[in-house]
């Protein structure tokens, strides 16, 4: 059966994959980087579910001896069941990991779409500007201005351009690249939308563009405003956990948040499994196997990765999930910002 290909950007990609329920056989979730060794692959399989049936194997071996030309990430999730069947490119480097379960296992695929922010950038002078958008890993060119304008003219036609970009085409962050005095000048024109999302800005001659290394280089300043804007979150979130403002850290106090339905804004670490428990009866989450579940008396059961039902509960509520560098969240695994009224 033919992999179908997915272009969609983070939470919704997740809901849309968790919808695909119910099905009744158990689902591979394989993320690595291509080039990769398929044997090597199917044996990190069959580690995580020494018990997995030959079909839903043999699966995951069709879906490897058709992996795509290019490098770069790749989830891919496969069962037995008919039905889901999927093949998704993803930005940049993933580590190797294996994950089997009922449904398909998103928080990879979160951290690996919050770390790609879709991004155009603008690189001009007086006479010219070239405007070009990030799609998957190439910078493909939208605009090119040129003509006899004023340079105050000109300068707002740039703006309005990086505008349309951002309020049509899922643009998150804006990069300029030009004269500092010529990028101060174009930012106090930017219209609300662009002048939110604007990132930072390079030197470079709009005569001289390589869109290769162009991309390389508005890579870099929107990896810093990424790094940057997480950095304030995660402080500003803890901050306000510790003043007990609509906030709270820690995984009992989030798990208890996430089984009241009340998480808004769910702040979860990149990175390993982290164990905790479930009930049987009402599905509430534990931090650990109880005796008994505290809300409903029902039995507990392990599970291998808490932070996943989490994540998951708080995306089909319709909150929000951010995934974070580890060191972000000060060791308390998850911290989250309560709705209000």
């Amino acid at each position: 059966m033919s992999f179908k290909e997915v272009a969609m950007t983070g939470s919704e990609l997740a809901r849309q994959l968790l919808s695909e329920e119910p099905i009744t056989s158990p689902i591979v979730s394989l993320y690595f980087t291509v080039p990769a060794d398929p044997d090597q692959l199917v044996g990190l399989v069959r580690q995580a579910c020494p018990d997995l049936d030959h079909a839903t194997l043999d699966g995951v071996r069709g879906a490897l001896e058709d992996l795509p030309g290019t490098r770069g990430g790749v989830a891919l999730f496969v069962s037995r069941a008919p039905g889901l069947r999927r093949r998704l490119p993803l930005p940049g480097y993933l580590a190797e990991s294996a994950h089997v379960g009922m449904r398909p296992y998103v928080r990879p695929l979160l951290a690996a779409l919050h770390r790609s922010v879709p991004y155009c950038v603008a690189v001009f002078d007086e006479a010219r500007a070239w405007i070009g958008v990030r799609r998957e890993d190439r910078l493909v060119e939208s605009a090119v201005v040129t003509g006899e304008e004023t340079h105050a003219g000109h300068l707002r036609r740039i703006a309005d351009l990086l505008e349309d970009a951002v309020g049509k085409d899922g643009v998150e962050a804006v990069v300029l690249g030009g004269r500092a005095d010529d990028v101060t000048r174009l930012i106090a024109l930017l219209p609300t939308l662009a002048r939110r999302a604007f990132s930072g800005h390079m030197v470079v001659e709009p005569s001289a563009v390589n869109p290769v290394k162009l991309r390389r280089l508005a890579d870099e300043v929107v990896a810093r405003w990424r790094a940057s804007a997480d950095e304030k979150l995660a402080a500003a979130v803890l901050d306000e956990a510790a003043a007990g403002t609509y906030s709270v850290e820690g995984l009992p106090s989030c798990l208890a948040a996430v089984n009241s339905r009340s998480v808004h804004q769910l702040l979860v670490e990149e990175g390993p499994d982290v164990p905790g428990a479930a009930c049987e009866g009402c599905a509430a989450l534990l931090p650990d196997v109880w005796p008994g579940c505290p809300t409903c008396g029902g039995r507990v059961h392990p599970v291998p990765d808490v932070l996943e039902e989490a994540v998951v509960a708080v995306l089909r509520g319709g909150g929000e999930v951010v995934p974070l560098p580890p060191y972000l969240l000060e060791g308390v695994h998850a911290a989250a910002r309560l709705r209000r009224g």
